[in-house]
């Protein structure tokens, strides 16, 4: 059965511990926890290749549509039954430095993508909008450039197969610092149990 990386875990944690202002509760601007997905749902089962599957799930074969197997050698050697990505919802938010939205968020991620910052260099994409109107992928390997609508309102970043996950934290650390959401001396909360 596919299972989150730990250190996946801990990134949306952490993004739900700053963006999900009203827990419990469904609300239009803060993240909820069904907007921060790792583990694939059915709709990624169908579909038999994506980063939200491990091995045990991924059903197409060798050589055809399996891009978040084949087309890297990170991806063929950490292939496990750890999914490999993350969904984060809409969200907005006002804080001390202004208000951000995912677009911000978006915009913010993929320039430091294209600076090939050393926090970004395990992510193989970002599907995403940088304004709700239009779907871009930022990919490492520079394959592909689309998404489908649904990355309107929601954005996806998948790490390499062979990642552990660990920098996917510094990035989500990095954004709510950027936002003045945490001070390079905040400390993180136990988790829940």
């Amino acid at each position: 059965m596919t299972a989150a990386k730990p250190n996946h875990l801990k990134a949306r944690r952490l993004l739900l511990e700053h963006l999900d202002r009203h827990p419990g509760r469904t609300t239009a601007n803060d993240l909820d926890p069904h907007e921060a997905g790792i583990v694939g749902d059915t709709a990624h089962q169908g579909g038999g290749d994506s980063y939200h599957l491990g091995r045990d799930q991924i059903r197409a074969r060798a050589g055809r549509d399996r891009y978040s197997v084949d087309e890297s050698r990170r991806d063929q050697d950490g292939l496990d039954d750890h999914a490999s990505a993350m969904d984060i919802g809409f969200f907005k938010i006002r804080t001390p430095r202004g208000t951000f939205d995912l677009y911000d968020f978006n915009t913010w991620l993929v320039r430091l993508c294209q600076s090939d910052h050393p926090d970004t260099r395990d992510l193989r994409e970002v599907i995403y909008s940088p304004d709700g109107r239009t779907v871009r992928r930022w990919d490492r390997l520079g394959r592909r450039s689309s998404g489908d609508d649904s990355h309107l309102t929601h954005t996806h970043l998948s790490e390499h197969r062979d990642a552990d996950g660990q920098r996917m934290v510094r990035l989500a650390n990095r954004w709510l610092r950027h936002i003045g959401l945490i001070t390079a001396k905040t400390p993180e909360k136990a988790p829940a149990a």
